[in-house]
């Protein structure tokens, strides 16, 4: 069906996440919290859908109607926004989830440190591009 290099994040890995959305949505208790999930289940469904429109359609074909032309910026929207708003409902799950169950104080702690280290690695890395353009000029 689908032939493309970048298709496991942009078709395989919103769907998991979809179900993941699903089951976080069903087993929390908050209400509030439920709705944050279905719009992250919202932005990753109009991401996939606006993604096999995308790759079904004949390269350097002429849109069949105006509107398709917004779809790869739907997509845009849609997948940023998704990822971005599952990073905070996964963030907003397993802090609620830690007032109860020792597991998840063991998953946010995990969490709260590979951010930590993400964050000393892009810190490094920017350093290092200020050191090297340092000796360019």
């Amino acid at each position: 069906m689908l032939h493309d290099d970048y298709i496991l994040f942009r078709l395989y890995v919103p769907l998991v996440l979809t179900v993941f959305l699903a089951i976080m949505a069903y087993v929390h208790r908050k209400q509030l919290f439920r709705y944050i999930y279905f719009g992250n289940i919202f932005c990753f469904v109009i991401a996939v859908v606006c993604y096999v429109l995308v790759m079904n359609h004949p390269a350097g074909q002429p849109y069949s109607t105006p509107w398709m032309a917004a779809v790869p910026f739907l997509w845009l929207f849609g997948i940023f926004g998704g990822y971005f708003l599952f990073l905070v409902s996964a963030f907003a799950f397993l802090v609620e989830m830690a007032q109860r169950k020792m597991l998840a104080r063991v998953l946010l702690g995990i969490g709260i440190l590979f951010l930590v280290l993400l964050l000393i690695k892009a810190l490094f890395i920017l350093f290092g591009a200020i050191w090297v353009m340092r000796g360019v000029y």
